[in-house]
């Protein structure tokens, strides 16, 4: 597992941060998986192989930070990532209310 952090894209305002990074192995190719900030949005990047997703999770570090940790930890693919976000909401919308 490879763990970084403080990798920034762009040139203006809208330049997003990468706040922490970790990559798997998984059936022999990476699976890498970035938590980006670009203020005040939070987004979640999986890329695994030749498929990349980047998924708004919103604009709380706690929520987002959540949100990372469960895509790595259930070792989420680009494939799958926005039906589990989905599902994320509807659990936290339930447990809201």
């Amino acid at each position: 597992m490879e763990l970084q952090s403080g990798a920034r894209t762009g040139q203006d305002d809208s330049e997003m941060c990468c706040i922490r990074q970790v990559t798997l192995s998984c059936l022999g190719h990476a699976l890498q998986y970035k938590l980006w900030e670009r203020t005040p949005q939070f987004f979640v990047e999986v890329t695994f192989a030749e498929d990349r997703c980047l998924l708004e999770v919103g604009q709380g570090f706690a929520r987002a930070a959540k949100v990372f940790d469960l895509f790595v930890s259930g070792t989420v693919t680009p494939c799958t990532a926005s039906c589990i976000l989905e599902d994320l909401a509807v659990a936290d919308a339930e447990n809201a209310g």
